[in-house]
């Protein structure tokens, strides 16, 4: 969509309005949630992309690239000596979420 489309060309601010825009229709879609946390990633709004990856793992539940996601934002927040791999350790990220 046109969020996709800001966000491949490296305007993440207005990538994340249309990303916002989506989730006012539907607040249901992961996957939108992800993009979002990911807009703020790069644009190291570290807080508001751990917020945002927390809301998406509540629809998706142990997503790996959405622990990812919380696992690279914990880090940038320098809540995390490292981040951690979640493509391979899924199950660690449930004590790194609280």
């Amino acid at each position: 969509g046109i969020a996709s489309a800001y966000s491949g060309l490296g305007d993440f601010d207005k990538a994340i309005e249309y990303y916002q825009k989506a989730i006012k229709i539907d607040s249901s879609d992961a996957s939108t949630w992800f993009y979002l946390g990911s807009a703020y990633l790069a644009l190291e709004r570290h807080d508001e992309a751990l917020a945002v990856f927390k809301e998406a793992l509540k629809i998706h539940k142990e997503n790996p690239f959405i622990m990812n996601g919380i696992s690279v934002a914990r880090y940038k927040l320098k809540k995390l000596n490292k981040p951690v791999n979640r493509l391979k350790t899924v199950n660690i990220t449930k004590n790194l979420i609280k």
